[in-house]
């Protein structure tokens, strides 16, 4: 039989991420030249403290689960009599490791939002109900963990394609979602 005809490398969804992007990236440098940032806030929300605190302990305990995954992904397992080793290696490892990086970054920028008392913030003097304080510890989580579950979500779909493939197809994405973040951090 004739093979299926294949998927453009580059669809025209990974085009207008990059369009996307470009102008993101120009919006921001305009807006950081015209604007500025807002002024710095001083003091830290105690509940935000708090929360950083008891999210480390809670991802932590994902990191532990998402290792115990890791390493069950390497088994032999059969289901109802059917083989998913392969079905587990193909996405279980990429997958909980791409997990567990953004654990990571999740575990870093809570403990530098905790041990730095909030770090760098800004005033959002747009915000609904008066000024409140912007964390970019917050905004500098987000700018990797949303395009690594990008990535990690694509995978699924990707799986036996090369990492070349996943990357050229995914990367778009990924970039716009990272220039998003961003762009949001602006605007606060």
């Amino acid at each position: 039989g004739k093979d299926a005809p294949r998927e453009p490398l580059v669809p025209w969804t990974a085009v207008f991420c990059l369009a996307f992007s470009v102008i993101a990236g120009v919006a921001i440098a305009f807006g950081l030249v015209a604007g500025g940032v807002s002024p710095r806030w001083e003091k830290p929300d105690p509940q935000e403290l708090w929360h950083a605190r008891v999210a480390i302990l809670l991802v932590f305990s994902a990191m532990v689960s998402e290792m115990c995954f890791l390493i069950s992904s390497s088994q032999n397992v059969t289901l109802m009599g059917w083989n998913l080793s392969t079905q587990l290696s193909l996405h279980g490892v990429g997958d909980h490791m791409l997990t567990l990086t953004s654990y990571v970054i999740k575990a870093c920028t809570g403990l530098y939002l905790w041990l730095a008392v909030g770090g760098v913030m800004h005033t959002d003097l747009q915000a609904f109900g008066g000024a409140r304080p912007v964390y970019m510890g917050r905004f500098a989580q987000w700018s990797i963990a949303v395009p690594a579950l990008v990535l990690l979500t694509n995978r699924a779909f990707m799986a036996k394609s090369s990492a070349r493939d996943q990357m050229t197809r995914t990367g778009p994405s990924m970039l716009a979602s990272f220039m998003f973040v961003w762009a949001a951090w602006v605007m606060e």
